[in-house]
């Protein structure tokens, strides 16, 4: 094995060169040469070429080397195992594979591992992908025959190590078992494919989840008619002018110098997901309940709901007097929480705590609980000495931080500073 330089003219009259690592080996016709792999770049000395050629040689036959090797070397060698790993094009001139036992000993003391990847999560993620039925469920959706392998290892990256497309490549590239379990080709594997199957996924997101739902409630059986409805947003680095949902709006995570886009979810009680939905950053939340309430009106014909009433849960920054009359009108159950601060009226009820009903919360906290009924809809009072500490404590570090400031402001005053 050595390596050898090619010089290559480009259209433009530019001269590049590039770095071939060549292997020798016999046949019957005598010696031929084989083109292992092209590098592009090798900023290594011409003379120190061998040295590196015997280093990925012994690399290849599990040679270890009793010598520390040179850091240079030691990087391009690296460099060229992980592309050689990559390219799934590893050889070596002298290895033959007997059918025969042939039992060694082995100090583990000395054996190590290259190029791990993960496996567990992957085959619990298939197991529940196989159990779901999914890769009907993409076929049914539209998805060509030839996507349905990435579509596979896209959704298990993307639930096992979340991350953007370019990411996920990555990950399912140098990282995880997926490309066997999925049966990608690995060497053909690229991220533009990654790109292509998420935006194909997300054109038919609306007959994915709907399918889901079903193979879901049957797989999942469940009596459980409790939905959480809630939003989020999020915000895009760059100026996002192409996209038609980039909006300035109130962004959750302080960002107000970038566009956003805000996303809604149901689940059930279980956490399970049953509705999905991309919005404008600037989009009203409760604005976005009717669009939810319709899917689930949609739904109401499915295993689940099976005649039952299901119960919506919103905070209170969709519990609008408009979207409450909107649960009512389509008979379906809701919790939420007021909108506006109404312990006033209430007052009398937390002075005396007569009637509360002491209940443990999942911390293991003491909560008291009283119900009363005002016309067809029930109030729920609940007073809780934990939650009752943690506001006093906000509201004291409010008091202090505000008085610091007035006494910082004290020698301006008196300077004859004024605003």
């Amino acid at each position: 094995m050595y390596i050898r330089s090619v010089d290559t003219k480009a259209k433009t009259g530019a001269t590049y060169t590039k770095y071939q690592l060549v292997e020798s080996y016999r046949t019957e016709n005598g010696p031929r040469q084989r083109i292992i792999l092209t590098l592009t770049d090798l900023d290594l000395e011409k003379p120190l070429w061998p040295a590196l050629a015997r280093v990925i040689s012994d690399r290849l036959s599990g040679v270890e080397s009793i010598f520390d090797e040179d850091p240079k070397i030691a990087h391009y060698a690296d460099m060229v195992m992980t592309k050689l790993s990559v390219k799934s094009e590893i050889t070596t001139s002298d290895s033959r594979r007997d059918n025969e036992a042939d039992f060694e000993r082995v100090d583990l003391n000395t054996a190590t591992t290259t190029k791990v990847r993960s496996l567990g999560p992957e085959l619990i993620g298939e197991r529940f992908y196989d159990l779901l039925g999914c890769e009907e469920i993409l076929a049914n959706a539209g998805l060509p025959v030839k996507a349905l392998p990435i579509a596979k290892a896209v959704i298990l990256a993307r639930l096992i190590h979340p991350g953007s497309d370019l990411a996920t490549y990555r990950w399912i590239r140098d990282n995880s078992s997926l490309v066997e379990l999925a049966g990608i080709e690995i060497a053909k594997f690229t991220k533009d494919q990654v790109y292509e199957v998420a935006d194909a996924l997300y054109g038919v997101k609306d007959e994915i989840e709907r399918a889901l739902f079903r193979s879901s409630s049957t797989l999942f059986p469940t009596d459980e008619t409790l939905f959480l409805f809630d939003l989020t947003n999020t915000y895009f680095e760059g100026n996002a002018k192409a996209n038609t949902l980039a909006k300035y709006g109130h962004s959750k995570e302080k960002r107000y110098d970038c566009a956003l886009v805000s996303l809604a979810l149901v689940v059930d009680a279980r956490g399970l997901p049953i509705y999905s939905e991309i919005y404008e950053g600037s989009v009203s939340e409760p604005r976005t309940l009717a669009d939810v309430l319709a899917h689930l009106e949609e739904l109401r014909g499915e295993t689940l709901f099976a005649g039952v009433t299901p119960t919506i849960i919103m905070d209170r920054g969709i519990a609008t007097a408009d979207n409450v009359s909107l649960c009512i009108e389509k008979e379906l159950n809701y919790v939420v929480i007021e909108r506006a601060n109404k312990a006033s009226l209430y007052k009398e009820h937390f002075r005396s705590l007569e009637g509360f009903v002491e209940v443990t919360d999942a911390n293991g906290s003491a909560v008291g609980l009283k119900k009363l009924q005002e016309g067809q809809t029930s109030v729920v009072l609940c007073s809780s000495v934990g939650r009752k500490n943690k506001e006093t404590g906000i509201a004291s570090q409010a008091s202090t931080r505000f008085l610091a400031d007035i006494e910082r402001l004290k020698p301006l005053y008196r300077q004859g500073v004024r605003w």
